[in-house]
């Protein structure tokens, strides 16, 4: 085993139970861990006491920047190697570069999965590692952020993929330790089976239970901890594990769903790359371009909202030929059968940035021929959330609200207060002159060709 003492560098926006299996992997497999700098804030960890919980010494002073953390870092724990198990957004291709100036100027070689910065040449020397490989034809949905709608992207096309039987796995910053598989038969998403489902398994307001209530497919949720420097592989996971799981139920088709813009550590026979029109390609690194260079087809989302002409010029400098799919999400009301929201006053509740929100109750105004009196797109943040539903007084009849964040909050509240309750989508929809299913089911095809290989 390498016994040099080694400095980690973990994330704050990555759960305590996940960066607590890193270190256990890092102390088995790295090397002598003394020490680690926690990067970015700490909102997935809660209050800096709860720091202590993790099981080795750490460094974080909100106070403090990553660099000045670091220099921190260095001077008490006086490692040999800094080994890197953050990511993006917290990490960066050019903020590594400045780490990479900071840790070999102390005389410590500075490490990730497909890289090493060492002081006497103060450049990456890039190392290749083995992906694991399924006999299962594999596609992968990759984002170049967060927030670009992968899993609405995702739900939307897995209904055109049911001759395939898939199953779907996960992976993110707050999976499981252990790979948990939903099976949602005899469910589905509605208010009365997901407040039933929440008392047997507890918090499942997450993608995972979205994609396997609104899909109706297996889903096995994983855990994934930073991403290389390259390629943006997990630098530590346990998907392969989650890949055995789901071996077992024989699927035709894996489908993989990236976290931020890591991607799985698992060959991919098809990939396809969501972009948000509202991302700026200019702040693009070498892990972004590389996906979208790997990917058979393209798919902007958010067209509505954001700049696709830029973002159009981008694409067609690095990547002419792709497949590229024109997209804008709208919402879709899971109205009950013999239910109408006709002549309905609605609450909306949603996770929807501010300049996406009048957009959205035209569309649900003109299409459902409601009136939508109020909303509140706090559903990720409970305090301003609680704060908007006191606000709302009683001159509405029925709540849309995304199944996100704290949905349950908002639907144990409105059905106290008499309202009916309604599970709403985002449903992806293609620009006119292009055609969804045919440019899924190509890529779908050069998957299984490419398994057959």
């Amino acid at each position: 085993m390498n016994k040099e003492r080694t400095m980690l560098l973990l994330e704050g926006s990555t759960y305590l139970h996940t960066n607590n299996s890193a270190i256990k992997y890092a102390m088995e497999e790295i090397g002598n861990v003394t020490g680690a700098v926690i990067l970015g804030s700490i909102e997935k960890i809660g209050e800096p006491e709860e720091l202590k919980k993790l099981s080795i010494p750490v460094i974080y002073d909100s106070a403090l920047n990553s660099i000045e953390r670091i220099q921190k870092g260095l001077a008490e724990f006086q490692p040999e190697k800094v080994y890197d198990l953050a990511g993006a957004p917290t990490v960066l291709t050019s903020t590594r570069n400045e780490f990479a100036s900071v840790i070999t100027a102390s005389g410590a070689t500075y490490e990730g999965l497909d890289f090493t910065f060492t002081g006497d040449r103060n450049v990456p020397l890039l190392r290749d590692f083995i992906l694991h490989r399924t006999d299962i034809t594999t596609l992968g949905f990759l984002g170049t952020g967060k927030r670009v709608g992968k899993t609405s992207v995702i739900n939307t096309m897995a209904k055109l993929m049911d001759k395939y039987r898939p199953v779907f796995i996960t992976m993110g910053r707050g999976g499981p330790v252990t790979p948990v598989l939903i099976s949602p038969e005899g469910y589905r998403l509605t208010h009365e089976h997901i407040l039933e489902l929440s008392k047997k398994s507890g918090h499942i307001c997450s993608d995972n239970w979205q994609t396997a209530l609104s899909t109706g497919f297996p889903v096995i949720g994983c855990f994934r901890v930073g991403e290389a420097y390259r390629t943006g592989v997990a630098a530590f996971s346990n998907v392969w594990e989650g890949t055995k799981m789901a071996e077992k139920l024989a699927p035709e088709l894996l489908i993989y769903q990236g976290s931020g813009i890591a991607r799985p550590p698992v060959r991919l026979n098809g990939e396809i790359v969501i972009i948000g029109a509202d991302q700026d390609p200019e702040t693009f690194g070498k892990i972004e371009r590389y996906s979208i260079i790997k990917g058979d087809m393209i798919v902007i989302t958010k067209c509505d909202t954001g700049n696709k002409e830029k973002l159009r010029k981008f694409l067609d400098l690095l990547v002419s030929t792709h497949l590229i799919i024109e997209t804008v999400f709208k919402p879709r009301p899971l109205i009950p059968e013999h239910s109408s929201l006709k002549g309905k006053k609605v609450i909306f509740f949603t996770t929807a940035p501010p300049c996406a929100i009048e957009s959205q109750k035209k569309y649900l105004e003109e299409h459902y021929e409601c009136q939508i009196v109020n909303h509140s797109n706090n559903l990720a943040n409970k305090k301003l959330l609680s704060e908007d539903m006191k606000k709302f007084k009683d001159n509405f009849d029925t709540v849309l609200t995304e199944f996100k964040a704290a949905a349950i909050m908002v639907m144990e509240e409105m059905l106290q207060r008499g309202k009916e309750v309604i599970i709403c989508e985002n449903e992806l929809i293609a620009a006119k002159n292009q055609d969804l299913k045919s440019a899924l089911n190509e890529v779908i095809g050069m998957a299984f060709a490419r398994n057959s290989y």
